[in-house]
């Protein structure tokens, strides 16, 4: 056999096994193991609101604070609330509230200081500008510009209105007096007019008076209507009558909600709709409950001052 046949003869090399260990390596899916993530300051306030069966408004109203601010502290939307000493005020007063140790979320927290710190960093940080450190002359008008020229120029202005107003004063009385002299004037002259022809038409005076008798008891039973037909607070199935800040909601079978507000000191309110009721009262203690006219006892059923029940 020729040397060129035994080359086509001969087989192509095998890999080794190194390489077959890299191609293997290379095919093979990542795997990403990740770490459990620990709950934010807000969530951990939450859960505990939430195992307390404390509902946001009520715990708004007990803290005296808008729904907003603690649904911004539970959401961890720091920045919609005014600085980090506020946070870190609200969050212990939560705590507290729902009886609870601040210091693990207060440690989750950033410190009070470190927003200002940032803040100042970041003037520090800025470039100068140029036009404060030049030598520029100064212009004449920017002198007249100046806040205590501004206020000479208002002062002035102020003595001259004191000084021009008794001559105003006096000249729009003048013209008060006067326009009052020529109606009494008018007014006179009309009188007089009207006193003599009084004798002609004083029959039908006389035949005009009895219509408007009738008129009037015509009147009366539209407005016996108006007063039967208008309802007051007791009418409603359910009705509250408020002492202090409270914060009632009711919910009718289809879950629809029929009310909602945040009663003041000396309001009342009620409320209908379809049966059952669910009943939500924010502060038991200024809260009195009237149930079909009668009293609706709160103290067996509240719970950190909210009470929940239903009207069937």
């Amino acid at each position: 056999m020729t040397n060129a046949s035994q080359e086509l003869i001969q087989s192509p090399e095998l890999p080794t096994l190194q390489e077959e260990h890299e191609v293997q390596s290379d095919n093979a899916p990542e795997i990403n193991i990740q770490e459990p993530t620990q709950p934010s300051a807000g969530q951990l306030i939450k859960q505990a609101r939430m195992q307390a069966g404390l509902h946001i408004a009520a715990l708004a109203v007990t803290l005296k604070v808008p729904v907003k601010r603690l649904e911004a502290l539970e959401d961890d939307n720091l920045n919609l609330l005014p600085d980090m000493v506020f946070v870190r005020a609200l969050a212990a007063s939560v705590c507290n509230t729902l009886k609870i140790d601040p210091e693990p979320i207060l440690a989750l927290m950033p410190k009070s200081g470190s927003t200002r710190l940032d803040n100042v960093s970041k003037s520090i940080d800025t470039p100068i500008r140029r036009s404060a450190l030049s030598n520029d002359k100064v212009n004449p008008m920017d002198f007249m510009k100046t806040p205590w020229m501004i206020g000479g120029a208002a002062l002035l202005l102020g003595a001259a209105a004191i000084y021009f107003w008794p001559t105003m004063k006096s000249d729009s009385t003048k013209t008060i007096q006067e326009s009052k002299t020529s109606g009494v004037i008018e007014m006179a002259s009309k009188e007089s007019n009207a006193i003599q022809v009084t004798p002609v038409v004083a029959t039908p005076v006389t035949a005009a008076t009895a219509p408007v008798i009738s008129t009037d008891t015509a009147n009366q039973p539209s407005a016996l209507t108006a007063s039967a037909n208008t309802t007051t607070v007791s009418d409603g199935i359910v009705a509250f009558k408020a002492s202090g800040d409270t914060w009632i909601e009711v919910k009718d079978a289809k879950g629809a909600t029929v009310f909602k507000q945040l009663m003041k000191a000396g309001e009342s309110a009620g409320a209908n709709g379809v049966l059952p009721l669910s009943v939500t009262v924010g502060s038991t203690n200024f809260t009195q409950v009237l149930v079909r006219g009668q009293v609706k006892d709160l103290t067996s059923i509240a719970k950190n001052n909210v009470a929940f029940f239903e009207v069937k």
